[in-house]
């Protein structure tokens, strides 16, 4: 065979992969886009509808047919989450939707490992299902090796240590130290709201012993005073 038609064939072969694989990247974008808003309205703290919730994951689940990949995954993980947290129903099935939840995290860190949103969720559904420091610490430690400085993050993480905290390994507890120091710096009120309402404002209060100025900048901001 002729170079160049040799070289034509090879041209030609990469052109349809190329064209096959975009096809099955824009078939699995479209299959999600309904659901979409959904999601942006999860992220954001309001309440969609189990039906829409539903009809996300059902869209999700259609993009997983087109191509295997975290994102979808990961949103599915999200919303059986959320419906675990509103449903009336028995233990066993509220338990039954984190169950699928929790293969879902697991699934989309399979894929994408860097998330450390939902190696923290996943912690959280263990503490929810089976609290056990052996299976606990390992996730709270790669959620810290994935995000060791983001604030929204780390004030999510501080909840879930302080309910653990009799469970939790030393470098978890260093960790956490470090949660609480970053977030005084950058939302100490939220901090200082979530210590009102959880009673765990002596707690975090003696994690910052050794730093005078950060607690009394939580100190501030739990008796709603400005600071500087």
């Amino acid at each position: 065979m002729p170079a160049a038609r040799l070289g034509f064939l090879i041209v030609l072969i990469a052109g349809i992969v190329l064209v096959a694989v975009g096809f099955r990247h824009t078939a699995a974008y479209t299959a999600m886009g309904a659901g979409d808003m959904t999601m942006l309205a999860l992220k954001s703290a309001q309440a969609p509808s189990v039906r829409a919730m539903r009809s996300a994951i059902a869209g999700r689940e259609n993009a997983l047919t087109w191509m295997y990949f975290a994102q979808p995954l990961a949103d599915n993980a999200s919303l059986y989450y959320e419906l675990a947290n509103r449903s009336r129903d028995s233990g066993k099935v509220r338990d039954a939707l984190l169950d699928r939840s929790q293969t879902l995290h697991r699934n989309a860190l399979s894929v994408g490992p860097a998330r450390p949103y939902e190696w923290l969720r996943l912690a959280l559904i263990q503490y929810r299902l089976d609290p056990q420091a052996a299976k606990l610490n390992p996730l709270l430690r790669l959620s810290y090796r994935t995000a060791p400085a983001e604030p929204q993050l780390a004030l999510e993480r501080i909840k879930l240590v302080y309910a653990v905290r009799s469970l939790i390994d030393d470098d978890i507890r260093a960790g956490v130290e470090r949660d609480i120091r970053l977030v005084v710096k950058f939302r100490h009120g939220f901090l200082a709201e979530y210590g009102r309402r959880s009673f765990a404002f002596p707690w975090l209060r003696e994690r910052l012993r050794g730093y005078p100025d950060i607690e009394e900048r939580l100190i501030r901001g739990y008796l709603l005073l400005p600071t500087a």
